[in-house]
């Protein structure tokens, strides 16, 4: 399901760069002793969370089909018909297929 909802937020996931990674240890002079300082700890992890993680896109039909099966899902279960509902209207907020949201939404 959480993959579903990364896939329907238009989201594939995260890479990491190793290399940025390298680069920031050495132009930032930080050490594994730093890593052990809580301060310093929270400000490395910002530092390597700000430059060297990237976001993964989806395309817009993939985004689509990941609403659509979060809304079958919700229409097959529904003990967890409300947890589906909220989902969907809440993903409704992106500009991908309003009528996507409404069928799916009327359905439910």
């Amino acid at each position: 399901m959480v993959s579903l909802v990364e896939k329907a937020n238009g989201r594939n996931g995260n890479e990491i760069s190793e290399e940025v990674v390298k680069k920031i240890f050495e132009i930032e002079k930080v050490s594994k002793l730093d890593l052990l300082h809580n301060q310093n700890y929270f400000a490395i992890k910002q530092l390597l969370q700000n430059l060297s993680i990237f976001a993964m896109p989806v395309g817009s039909g993939y985004q689509i089909f990941a609403i659509q099966a979060i809304g079958e899902l919700g229409i097959q279960h529904s003990i967890s018909k409300g947890i589906y509902l909220g989902l969907l209207k809440e993903l409704k907020r992106s500009e991908i297929s309003e009528t996507v949201w409404d069928e799916l939404i009327t359905k439910l």
